[in-house]
């Protein structure tokens, strides 16, 4: 049923002359259960087919389950029937839709088929899975089309015809079967499968008879019993909560004259004193959009729908219920005095009871009042006997006592069976159509709510409802002096009938109604409210009222807490040496604040359409080295710093940051407590929420945990001023700068990094020996890498002395072009292993060669994360820890930039020449001289005679000595 207001349909009601649950001809787009003939032995055989899902691969099946099934009643038995008709062949052709989920009934169809047309699955055949032309639990799929009979006669109980389809790919008709087990189908909410049966040619097969195991089936069109709605169903047709409406329309005009009921949202409740229904299905149908009268000095009374004893035609009084009107108005006495006992001997007059019928497409209604009134005479219209037994259902008829065709809400005869009642075919009742009424607000905006009861003693008289902690543990309903536009305590939202506020939505009006004769003023019957739209407040802005921080704000920013205002101004937050966390004069500490959880809901915020709903976050609060955390003492109630590593620190506490009446000002709020300042020891200790602010401002300092742009040439150093540079073999080592043979200076040590990945708060870089760059992106050397390969083909796999992974400097180049990182990219010939993909769809990792650089604590230096671990060294050889929590482990290190290195490349020393070149130096003139080639740490390269006056001789990319037997050592760039 549809429980949203919708204008689609101003025509409602049955396409058939009137509302009834007995039709016998099928109401085209209308929807019916599909009921067989009885089948097997059972006193309760017959069934309904049912759509599920519970199959083992999570399709749509069909099955059959008992009438007494709660499934076999619901939305999922019902199908929506379709038809169209063949003039040539008289054929009609169904489709069948089913109501909870839109699924058409069809199937896949079985390939092979049985030559009976009258097919019986007897019991020695049932579990014989290779019975030709038979599939079970076959899932809907397709689209066919079925053959059934006339739709004027299909409902009438003894026409059951066989559901067919011919299929004209395989020259076979499919029907339908049902599987039992033990021959008999009387077991509420079992679930019987649906036999798929394929027979030769387009011959329909003939139904099995009742004894048969699982014969074909025959099938009939079943309406819907009537569902009698409760209270709580009434009440949410609109939204949760928020009423519903009532349309009536005749030969396709919507009417609204002499009709009480039309244009009235209205709510179910239980009695005159506006308790909302919930389960109970006698309601009495109370007035939500119509103002209340006055009764009496400040009493207004609601307005409700009821039997109007007035006879429309004087002359013809009737005597038995029917042909009286309605109205809406304060309820009636039955001798015109005023009291709820004289009320309460008419109650039934204003007691409805409301039938639904899940087979309208169009959620048709009737509705019927408990009782009416029998006139005594004529123009008396307080005069009657309250006529009580059979309820009398509202209809739309003409004007009693005359031939006229103008049509009035009246009552009809009195019927023992409400449920089945067959109505007049006028009637047309629904919960869908016509126009709303203009609702009191707009829905879209934030208010302001301002008591104006002009009563004495009235304490709240001219203040604004709010939300205001009332203890350490509770928000309530509370009054101020003010609003704010930032603070969404002091902000209301209109929900359909009442407004609620947004941080907590059981603080409302209830029930509003309009104040005659005076603009922005409303009652909810008790009290009276000024209430205005907020013009400065933005409905969109979800943490309203909260401290929000962003991903990379919390990344890139440190945190002080610094109080500004009454006797804490100047003070901060800090910690003491015992790591009590206090507010002092000195200056305050910086904190990281971490996520504790995603953003979520502010627990009761109002929830409606068109105003964001209220999110907030809590933090955790670290030192800024992320070493600390906050917690709170569960003894105490103060707060203190504690290792990460410890018992308490690994489940640290989270708190919320909360803004107060001064904008900018916050409260740090724990659970159903806040942090407050103890005057005498100067530490923070939970307090209840509605004592006395101590409020701070939050203040930022740029504080990022990553180095955002470190792209340039570097000495890597590590404390000991020691260099990193790349070995014989190319492994990473860290190596004094007095340990060299050779004539050098510092630039020789100079790496290249280069951005891998541009991020806002955690960018990632190569690390380059003998880099070499070019047009855009273009850059080939040794790039750093962690020496575990991804190509299992090929593991490497190289480990330091105590099991720690090593990096070593690799050639790799990385084409402007190209989203790939090219690894011994010198090979002739090219594979794809060699190849690591930037977006990871090849096997070999980019990860391995992307680094981050990471501030510490300390001025200057910096802790380098790779995404397997962080850069370590063991005897001063490079390797990586084993994963990214271990940052004790991790090597501090220095970055001095420096210009790139520089060589006297193509040198002449005396007669010879040194030429450095791609991967190797030529030397000239020195046939029969030994030639000694070293890297930056001294190691030897190259140790040989030469043989020829033009040598050429392999050499590692970056910086190399050449010392030639009897000639000054000089230094060449290998590219």
């Amino acid at each position: 049923m549809n429980k949203k207001f919708s204008t689609l349909l101003a025509v409602l009601g049955l396409a058939s002359s009137s509302f009834t649950m007995a039709q016998t001809d099928i109401v085209k787009g209308d929807y019916y259960h599909l009921q067989t003939q009885d089948v097997g032995t059972g006193t309760v055989s017959a069934l309904n087919l049912v759509l599920t899902e519970e199959t083992p691969d999570g399709k749509a099946a069909l099955v059959a389950l008992t009438q007494a099934s709660t499934l076999a009643t619901s939305d999922s038995a019902l199908w929506k029937i379709d038809y169209t008709l063949d003039v040539t062949s008289g054929e009609y052709s169904y489709v069948f839709k089913n109501k909870a989920t839109g699924t058409q009934l069809s199937f896949a169809a079985g390939s092979n088929a049985l030559t009976d047309a009258t097919l019986v699955i007897n019991t020695n055949d049932y579990d014989n899975s290779s019975v030709t032309g038979v599939k079970e639990n076959a899932t809907l799929s397709g689209s066919l089309k079925f053959n059934w009979g006339s739709p004027l006669t299909a409902g009438v109980p003894t026409s059951n015809a066989v559901l067919t389809s011919y299929i004209p790919a395989k020259d076979s008709t499919l029907s339908l079967a049902v599987k039992f087990d033990g021959g008999q189908a009387t077991v509420a909410n079992t679930k019987y499968p649906i036999i798929q049966v394929m027979t030769e040619g387009n011959a329909k097969p003939t139904a099995g008879t009742t004894a048969e195991k699982n014969s074909i089936l025959a099938v009939k069109p079943v309406r819907a019993a009537a569902k009698l709605l409760t209270g709580t169903e009434l009440n949410n047709m609109l939204g949760t909560g928020r009423g519903f409406q009532l349309f009536f329309s005749y030969k396709n005009q919507l009417t609204t004259a002499n009709n009480a009921l039309a244009g009235v949202i209205f709510e179910a409740v239980t009695d005159e004193n506006g308790a909302a229904a919930t389960t109970g299905t006698d309601v009495l149908l109370k007035a939500k959009t119509l103002t209340p009268k006055k009764s009496g000095t400040n009493v207004t009374k609601s307005l409700y729908a009821y039997v109007d004893t007035i006879c429309y035609d004087a002359a013809n009084p009737t005597s038995d219920g029917t042909k009286l009107t309605f109205k809406v108005d304060t309820l009636p006495t039955t001798d015109g005095s005023v009291g709820i006992a004289n009320r309460l001997l008419a109650q039934d007059a204003y007691t409805f009871n409301f039938y639904l019928d899940p087979s309208s497409a169009n959620d048709s209604v009737a509705v019927f009042v408990k009782e009416s009134y029998n006139l005594t005479a004529a123009n008396h219209p307080r005069t009657y006997t309250v006529t009580s037994g059979n309820p009398f259902p509202l209809q739309v008829a003409p004007l009693a006592g005359t031939s006229t065709d103008k049509l009035v809400l009246t009552t009809g005869s009195a019927v023992a069976t409400p449920e089945t009642a067959t109505l007049p075919e006028e009637t047309r009742i629904s919960f869908t159509g016509g126009a709303i009424p203009a609702p009191l607000f707009d829905a879209t905006k934030v208010y302001s709510v301002k008591n104006v009861n002009e009563r004495t003693g009235d304490d709240n008289a001219n203040k604004y409802m709010v939300v205001a902690p009332v203890s350490a543990a509770t928000y309530g309903e509370a009054y101020s002096n003010s609003v704010f536009d930032h603070l969404p305590s002091t902000q209301f939202v209109f929900d359909g009938a009442k407004m609620i506020n947004r941080e907590l939505n059981t603080v409302s009006t209830d029930a509003l109604y309009s104040v005659e004769g005076k603009a922005d003023t409303y009652t909810n019957l008790t009290d009276t409210f000024e209430i205005k739209a907020m013009a400065d407040v933005n409905p969109q802005d979800s943490t309203m009222g909260w401290a929000y921080i962003n991903e990379d704000s919390l990344t890139n920013y440190a945190f002080s807490l610094d109080y500004i205002s009454g006797i804490l101004e100047g003070r901060s937050i800090n910690a003491k040496a015992d790591s009590v966390i206090v507010a002092t004069t000195e200056e305050g500490k910086l904190f990281k604040l971490e996520a504790a959880a995603a953003l979520a809901k502010v627990t009761g915020a109002a929830e409606i359409d068109d105003v964001k709903t209220l999110y907030n976050q809590a933090y955790k609060i670290f030192s800024k080295d992320k070493k600390f955390v906050v917690v709170k003492n569960g003894t105490t109630g103060k707060l203190a710093l504690t290792s990460v590593t410890s018992a308490a620190g690994s489940n640290p506490t989270s708190f919320y940051l909360k803004e107060t009446e001064n904008k900018g000002e916050y409260i740090l709020v724990e659970g159903t407590s806040k942090y407050n300042v103890n005057s005498t020891n100067e530490s923070l200790e939970a307090v209840a929420l509605n004592l006395t602010n101590n409020a701070f401002a939050v203040q930022v300092e740029k504080a990022p945990e990553y180095v955002l742009d470190a792209k340039g040439h570097y000495n890597i150093e590590n404390l000991r001023g020691d260099m990193l540079a790349a070995d014989a073999q190319g492994f990473g080592m860290f190596r004094k700068e007095g340990e060299l043979k050779a004539a050098y200076e510092k630039n020789d040590f100079a790496l290249y990094i280069d951005t891998a990945k541009i991020h806002a708060t955690q960018p990632s870089y190569f690390i380059l020996s003998g880099a070499k760059t070019g047009e855009g992106s273009e850059l080939e050397g040794n790039f750093l890498r962690v020496m575990t390969d991804s190509v299992a083909a090929n593991v490497e796999g190289y480990t330091s002395d105590n099991g720690l992974t090593r990096l070593a400097f690799v050639p790799a180049k990385r084409e402007a072009t190209s989203d790939s990182l090219l690894v011994n990219y010198k090979n002739e010939t090219l594979v794809k292993a060699d190849s690591v993909d930037y977006k990871g769809k090849n096997t070999g990792k980019i990860a391995q060669f992307q680094f981050k650089i990471q501030y510490t604590e300390t001025e200057g230096e910096y802790i380098v994360e790779n995404a397997a671990g962080y850069l370590a060294t063991y005897n001063d050889v490079l390797c990586l820890t084993n994963g990214t929590t271990d940052k004790v482990q991790a090597q501090l290190v220095k970055l001095t930039q420096i210009s790139a290195p520089t060589a006297n490349e193509g040198v002449e020393v005396s007669e010879v020449k040194v030429i450095a070149g791609e991967g190797q130096v030529t030397i000239a003139s020195a046939a029969g001289k030994k030639v000694v080639i070293s890297n930056i740490l001294g190691q030897v390269v190259a140790n040989t005679v030469l043989t020829s006056d033009n040598a050429a001789i392999a050499a590692p990319q970056g910086v190399v000595v050449v010392a030639v037997e009897g000639e000054e050592a000089v230094k060449a760039i290998v590219k």
